[in-house]
């Protein structure tokens, strides 16, 4: 008996992402270090941000970020990570982050505009 957990196949006539956010860019941008980025894990309700070349993109919305891990990976690839390195491992790379809104950038601790 296999007790791993399987993925259902993902319908290909369902959108991947939910288009909830209009903007590609948030008003007003948020910086984070990589310690208070670890905070937005998609983990119990709270929001799935990645680091990617500096950057932060929201990936909240979307079907294969469920839980903050990405579906296709297996356990691999989580939220709240700078994946700079991972992405470019990936079938797909960078092309995709075009769809996501980008938060702000990952910074020092010295720049970060962020508090808790």
């Amino acid at each position: 008996i296999n007790d791993a957990p399987q993925v259902a196949p993902y319908p290909e006539d369902l959108p991947k992402i939910l288009k909830t956010l209009p903007l590609n860019e948030y008003d007003i941008p948020i910086n984070l270090t990589r310690e208070q980025l670890a905070d937005f894990d998609g983990k119990d309700g709270r929001p799935a941000y990645v680091a990617i070349d500096g950057v932060l993109y929201d990936l909240t919305q979307s079907r294969l970020w469920r839980g903050g891990e990405h579906d296709p990976s297996h356990g691999e690839v989580e939220a709240g990570r700078d994946l700079t390195e991972l992405i470019q491992k990936s079938p797909h790379g960078k092309k995709h982050l075009q769809r996501f809104p980008v938060v702000g950038k990952l910074v020092d601790a010295e720049n970060a505009k962020y508090t808790f």
